[in-house]
């Protein structure tokens, strides 16, 4: 398995509200960032949480800033994006303590709403 990866987003649909042009370019090549984890124990909670983090860094930078509160359908867009991409991330890399440890958080994060 290759110690890097990429972070595909999923930013068809929000891009489409946005611009079709964009959409069209989205559908084409998502946007991606390589994340490295090969200093990491993946079978370790610790390694797990630092790759999570960086995963999470790497989606920030593909969809963008979290808007403010006030602008509520780009809120909805990025909040979107980010899922999707995580989500999308997790699946690919397919590690038990990873995909564990994700789900649990997405987990808590919806009971805290």
């Amino acid at each position: 398995m290759s110690h890097t990866f990429k972070i595909a987003a999923a930013l068809v649909l929000a891009t489409a509200i946005i611009a079709p042009a964009a959409a069209a370019q989205a559908a084409r090549q998502p946007a991606s960032i390589k994340v490295s984890h090969a200093d990491l124990d993946l079978s370790a909670k610790a390694g797990a949480e630092t790759l999570l983090r960086r995963m999470k860094s790497a989606t920030a930078r593909i969809c963008g800033e979290r808007p403010s509160p006030k602008q509520i359908q780009a809120t909805v867009r990025h909040t979107a994006c980010t899922r999707e991409a995580m989500t999308a991330a997790v699946a690919a890399l397919d590690i038990s303590t990873v995909t564990a440890l994700f789900h649990g958080r997405a987990e808590t994060e919806v009971a805290g709403r």
